[in-house]
């Protein structure tokens, strides 16, 4: 299934205001880096927080960054989380 601009802004509000073609490209831009066939049912979950994160981190996007002494994001953080679920439970026959 791939992510909507309208699924997107309803689970991360914070970005209402924000282009919906702006929120495209970045969705976009996170399913190319998402493998579904590796991510499974986590897929969606990924792309939307790897999107979250690269709008937080655009220029414009310094409202929403709540980690600045270290130029992270929550969404980046919770990213890496499901990064290291889903390539430890790839590994693991």
């Amino acid at each position: 299934m791939s992510v909507t601009v309208r699924q997107f802004k309803a689970d991360f509000p914070e970005f209402e205001a924000t282009a919906d073609n702006v929120v495209q490209s970045r969705l976009s831009m996170a399913s190319r880096q998402v493998n579904s066939v590796v991510w499974g049912e986590k897929a969606d979950d990924g792309i939307k927080l790897l999107a979250a994160h690269m709008l937080a981190m655009a220029p414009r996007g310094e409202q929403a960054r709540l980690k600045a002494e270290n130029r992270n994001t929550i969404y980046g953080e919770q990213y890496e989380t499901l990064v290291h679920q889903v390539a430890f439970g790839y590994r693991v026959i």
